[in-house]
């Protein structure tokens, strides 16, 4: 389902005809959010270089940012430290070498110890979910259209006051949310079951 489909289809069903195009389009917006809050998905995820700086320690994020799956230097995957560990790693680590360590603070990637122009640094992350009103198609579209329809048709019915319709497409919007999800969890771990074997 692209935007104009989608678009067309949760006029339809709301059939109030005082609801512009523009109101429309903010159902599915507040649609994605909510998609983008909730979900965490192998769809979601994309590669971004960053071009490496000699003494670099702080990286912009993409605006697109959501979540960090996997960050690796020059092959390296580095460790994850929240922002207070992060500080203490400071005063008591080398302040010089490949860097093996990274936080987020804001919208900055923050490495220690710092970067080298050398450095390939390669970011696996959760993207938001494309803007469907501005891009006419995303995988969310392509895959789970009833996940944007009955989203949108929920919002739709908050906007009117209709509550009992809202409750109903709100918890079948829910439901495709968690099947997405779910679905999400059976292929990465789809396949054979690892077996031990035994050397004599």
């Amino acid at each position: 389902m692209n935007y104009t489909e989608l678009h067309t289809a949760i006029k339809e069903w709301i059939d109030d005809i005082t609801i512009s195009d523009t109101t429309i389009d903010t159902f599915i917006s507040l649609t994605e959010a909510k998609m983008n809050r909730t979900l965490r998905v192998m769809d979601m995820v994309v590669k971004h270089s960053f071009t490496p700086v000699d003494g670099g320690e702080y990286y912009d994020l993409p605006a697109d940012f959501l979540g960090a799956r996997q960050i690796s230097i020059g092959g390296y995957d580095l460790d994850y430290l929240t922002p207070e560990q992060f500080d203490g790693v400071l005063y008591n680590y080398v302040t010089n070498g490949r860097p093996r360590y990274y936080t987020i603070i804001g919208n900055q990637l923050r490495f220690k110890p710092t970067t080298t122009v050398d450095s390939n640094i390669e970011m696996w992350y959760y993207q938001a979910i494309p803007g469907i009103v501005t891009n006419n198609t995303n995988w969310i579209g392509d895959k789970w259209p009833d996940a944007y329809l009955y989203g949108g048709l929920a919002e739709a019915n908050i906007y009117v006051y209709d509550d009992a319709k809202a409750q109903q497409y709100g918890l079948q919007f829910a439901n495709v949310v968690s099947t997405i999800d779910q679905a999400d969890k059976k292929d990465r771990w789809s396949g054979s079951a690892m077996v031990a074997r035994i050397v004599l």
